[in-house]
């Protein structure tokens, strides 16, 4: 019987190569991680796993199940039809996320950006009047997902008043006093001292937070985008930060990827970029490791691999 052909699209490490060597002695491992190596090996490669560009796979005749290591899809939609099983590593970086979140709310409920330009002025300046207190703030959750679900729990002890706008508003999760449907966004803007974003980006959910939104933002408060910059109307949002309306802005994502050098985001005190990593751990590498070999038991033994990818609704 012909060896199962395996593409493992990462940088994984000795142990761990030896140790998935081990548990799978009747597989063909071959390990890659540019486009220019793994293209010649798609023809024979029965399986992958990793974020292979998706603009190589038509190249890949024999490929039965696509295993990738992020929670969106919108790379790999042109796979929908194709016969392709794809499995994501959704609700593994949900804990992840929701932990930068929380860094990101206390960076500018804390005052951090002021502190942060003093300390770099060497200017002692304690000004009382700068940090917020979360328990008197309203956060809003754009988004009522894993993520979220995961912020909630994060963010618990600190006694904040959460809304949320969702497509499914027949379900309060514990911790939110309201839900609303998307039709609303504009409102829960409105409302909000810090929103979170944290859709899937879909043709539906595109520039969902568009210009006329975004002018409904509550006076002083702050946006973090963790999930899809073409989500959020970016020229918009950076007329409103330089005009101060709105007052801070935590961005992990980009319309463009990676963030120009000259994009004026990179020079605001009132930004924190990060380089879409809010989903990223020491640990998660062998978080989706495991999850990779889970599924490839499941695989070879004919049963089904999970979760699989759902693109109608992006993740």
């Amino acid at each position: 019987m012909k060896k199962l052909n395996v593409l493992l699209y990462r940088n994984l490490g000795e142990h761990d190569l030896r140790q998935i060597a081990n548990e799978f002695p009747d597989i063909a491992f071959t390990m890659c991680a540019t486009p220019e190596k793994a293209a010649p090996l798609l023809p024979e490669t029965d399986v992958v796993f990793g974020n292979i560009p998706a603009a190589l796979l038509p190249g890949a005749g024999r490929l039965r199940w696509l295993q990738i290591v992020s929670t969106g899809i919108d790379e790999y939609v042109s796979l929908g039809n194709s016969g392709i099983v794809v499995t994501t590593a959704h609700g593994i970086h949900a804990r992840i996320i929701a932990e930068h979140l929380l860094m990101s709310v206390l960076w500018f409920a804390r005052g951090m950006p002021f502190f942060r330009q003093a300390q770099a002025e060497s200017r002692w300046e304690r000004n009382p009047a700068i940090p917020s207190l979360l328990e008197r703030n309203t956060i809003g959750l754009v988004g009522c997902g894993a993520i979220a679900r995961e912020f909630l729990r994060v963010i618990e002890p600190f006694k904040a008043n959460i809304i949320a706008a969702d497509i499914n508003t027949s379900v309060t999760p514990p911790g939110v006093s309201e839900v609303m449907p998307p039709s609303e966004i504009s409102r829960l803007l409105s409302l909000s001292d810090h929103v979170l974003v944290m859709l899937p980006l879909t043709p539906d959910t595109r520039n969902i937070l568009g210009a006329r939104q975004l002018e409904a933002v509550k006076q002083g408060a702050c946006l973090h985008n963790v999930a899809r910059g073409g989500l959020v109307d970016e020229a918009k949002l950076l007329e409103l930060l330089k005009a101060r309306r709105i007052a801070g802005a935590a961005i992990d994502v980009f319309e463009n990827e990676p963030l120009p050098k000259d994009h004026p985001f990179w020079g605001m005190d009132n930004v924190l970029v990060t380089p879409h990593i809010a989903g990223h751990s020491r640990e998660l590498g062998s978080l989706v490791l495991d999850r990779f070999k889970t599924n490839l038991r499941r695989f070879i033994k004919g049963e089904e691999v999970s979760p699989i990818a759902n693109f109608a609704r992006g993740y």
